[in-house]
C-alpha cells in the first residue's frame, strides 16, 4: 500500500505535477530544467539546472539538459529532504541508469524499470505490437546513413526520419526523396518510419499492471509557425477532448488499451498514435510518465490525476467521470528571436512561467498558455490571441555571438 506524503517531482517540467501534487495534500518537492515560477510556488523547496537570473540566458535545453545532472540534484535535495516517492515528468524514459540512481533514493511511483525500458526500444516495442495486432507505422532501426538508405528502400516518399532517443519532436523530419534523405542531418542511431497522414494525436490512460483505462483522448499541436516551433513536428500541445465520431473515438480507446496492456503500465502514462485519413488509428509510441496534457485531463474530468495515478499504483483504477463539454487547450510558446520576458504571472491562463526579466534564446519555449472554450475553435482562437498578446510584450535583445 502506497500512501506517500513527501514526494519528489523530477524532470524537464514539473509545474502542472507539482500544481497538482499540492492540491492533494502532499508535501511536495521538486528538481527539474527551467527553475520557473510556478514550479517553486507549489513546491516546499525546489532545485533547478538553471538558475534564472535577469539579464542573463537560460541557455538551450537541447546543448545544456542533463538528466544526470538532474539526479545529482536530487540526490542533495533528499540528503537533507527525505521523501516517501518520486513521480516522473519528461526526461528520464530513455536514461534506465538515471532511473536506477532514482530509485535508490526512494521508490519511483509509477511503471516498474523493466518496462520504460521495454517500451522504450523501438523494436521491442513494435514487436510486440505486431504479436498483439495492433497497428503501427513500419519502422527501422538504422545506424549512420547507409542502413537508413536501406531502410527507406522498404517504404515508400515520404516517410519519418528520427533519433531513436529524444523528445519534442525538434529534430523528426519529413523526408521526401532519396536526394533529401542524403543530405540529411541524422542523430547517430535513427529511426527510419512510414508517414502516416492525419491527425496526430493520444490517449491519456491510466493502468494498474493489469487493466486500464483510457481518462481523454487528445489532439496533439505540432509544428505551428506563428508559435515559434523549430520543426514540422515541434510538440506546441494539445487540445482535448479529441474531436472525431464516437465509433472512431471508440476504436482509439481500444487500440490504446490493448496496447497499455500489452506492457502492463502502471499509473498515467500517454499512448501516441496517428489517426489517419480513414480514421484509423496508428499507435506511435508510449510515453510512461505524466503527460503535457496532464491539466487539460483535470479539467475536462474534474480529478486530480495525481490522486488518480497514486491510486492505480495502489492496484485501483477510477472509474472516468463524465467528460465536460467544453474543449481544453494547452500551447507552448517558443522564442521567435533571443528575447527577455516581462512578468507573466498576470496572466490567470499562463503557466511554467519564467522570472521577470531573463533571457530566453531564438526556439526555445516561454511558457504555455491554457485556455477553455465552448467549442474546438474558440479554446484554440483563445489560446492564440493570448500568445499574440505575450509575444508582443516581450523585448528583443541581441543576438548572442
Amino acid at each position: 500500500m502506497i500512501t506517500k506524503r513527501r514526494l519528489l517531482v523530477i524532470g524537464i517540467d514539473v509545474a502542472s505535477i507539482a500544481a497538482s501534487a499540492k492540491r492533494s495534500g502532499y508535501n511536495v518537492y521538486a528538481v527539474d530544467y527551467f527553475g520557473d515560477q510556478d514550479t517553486k510556488a507549489s513546491t516546499k523547496f525546489s532545485s533547478s539546472q538553471v538558475q534564472q537570473v535577469p539579464r542573463k540566458s537560460c541557455g538551450r535545453i537541447s546543448e545544456n539538459f542533463s538528466p544526470r545532472s538532474l539526479v545529482e540534484l536530487a540526490q542533495r535535495l533528499t540528503q537533507q529532504y527525505p521523501v516517501d516517492g518520486i513521480l516522473l515528468a519528461s526526461g528520464f524514459e530513455d536514461c534506465p541508469e538515471e532511473l536506477n540512481a532514482l530509485s535508490h533514493l526512494a521508490p519511483i511511483l509509477g511503471n516498474p524499470l523493466e518496462v520504460t525500458v521495454k517500451v522504450r526500444d523501438s523494436m521491442q516495442f513494435f514487436d510486440t505490437l505486431a504479436k498483439k495486432h495492433i497497428r503501427f507505422p513500419k519502422t527501422v532501426k538504422a545506424k549512420g546513413i547507409e542502413q537508413a538508405q536501406r531502410a527507406a528502400c522498404q517504404m515508400n516518399y515520404p516517410l519519418i526520419v528520427k533519433p531513436a532517443k529524444g523528445f519534442g519532436g525538434g529534430e523528426v523530419q519529413l523526408i521526401h526523396s532519396t536526394e533529401e534523405l542524403n543530405s540529411a542531418s541524422l542523430s547517430e542511431e535513427v529511426l527510419v518510419q512510414e508517414y502516416v497522414r492525419g491527425t496526430a494525436a493520444s490517449a491519456s490512460i491510466i493502468g494498474n499492471g493489469k487493466d486500464s483505462v483510457v481518462l481523454t483522448l487528445n489532439e496533439q499541436l505540432l509544428g505551428i509557425q506563428q508559435l515559434g516551433a523549430s520543426g514540422q513536428f515541434t510538440y506546441c500541445g494539445n487540445i482535448v477532448p479529441l474531436e472525431a465520431s464516437q465509433a472512431t473515438l471508440r476504436t482509439c480507446e481500444s487500440i490504446c488499451i490493448d496496447t497499455s496492456n500489452a506492457f502492463g503500465l502502471v499509473g498515467s502514462n500517454g499512448v501516441d498514435f496517428v489517426l489517419d485519413e480513414s480514421g484509423k488509428p496508428w499507435v506511435v509510441e508510449v510515453n510512461p510518465r505524466f503527460q503535457g496534457t496532464m491539466e487539460c485531463v483535470e479539467k475536462t474530468l474534474g480529478i486530480n490525476l495525481v490522486e488518480a495515478h497514486i491510486e492505480a499504483c495502489n492496484g485501483r483504477l477510477i472509474t472516468p467521470p463524465k467528460e465536460s463539454h467544453n474543449f481544453f487547450t494547452r500551447i507552448i510558446l517558443y522564442a521567435h528571436r533571443r528575447c527577455s520576458v516581462p512578468d507573466l504571472s498576470v496572466f490567470t491562463e499562463v503557466r511554467d512561467i519564467p522570472f521577470p526579466n531573463v533571457v530566453i534564446e531564438r526556439g526555445e519555449p516561454i511558457c504555455s498558455v491554457l485556455t477553455e472554450g465552448k467549442t474546438r475553435a474558440q479554446s484554440l482562437d483563445r489560446a492564440q490571441e493570448l500568445a499574440g498578446q505575450i509575444y508582443t510584450l516581450l523585448s528583443p535583445e541581441p543576438e548572442s555571438p
